[in-house]
């Protein structure tokens, strides 16, 4: 008596191919020899895996496995992923998190080293004018 095949979820077949997925790579999913994988292909679609996946142009095939992230990224903001809704207002919105200009804690020590060290060029300058009237 010959076993069950195993089952294969074929609009899960249909994505993976938009997705660039090889028959090997698909088959290896449902942990399916791959020619079981062709063979079943074949019964269910009525052509070859290879005929199926090139009547798709690439572009197109990028196109379409483009737009599916693209609404899964949008469902997943509007169903409250905070972290995609703040990436699609980033990327598709413009928005941007507002970060003011802090000053550093040490702000006042800053200015104080900086001072010193204009006042000690400046000395530095006036010795060599001074040298250079006494020589």
């Amino acid at each position: 008596m010959a076993r069950q095949p195993k089952p294969i979820n074929w609009a899960i077949v249909d994505k993976r191919i938009e997705a660039g997925n090889s028959a090997a790579t698909i088959a290896r999913a449902f942990d399916i020899d791959v020619t079981n994988f062709y063979d079943r292909f074949l019964k269910e679609y009525g052509c070859s895996f290879t005929s199926y996946a090139n009547s798709f142009p690439p572009d197109q095939r990028k196109l379409t496995r483009n737009e599916n992230i693209e609404y899964t990224q949008y469902m997943k903001a509007l169903s409250g992923n905070v972290t995609m809704l703040i990436r699609l207002g980033t990327v598709w919105c413009g928005q941007k998190e507002h970060t003011e200009d802090k000053e550093s804690p040490y702000q006042d020590q800053i200015e104080k080293d900086h001072l010193i060290m204009r006042q000690q060029y400046e000395i530095d300058e006036l010795k060599k004018q001074l040298e250079l009237k006494n020589e």
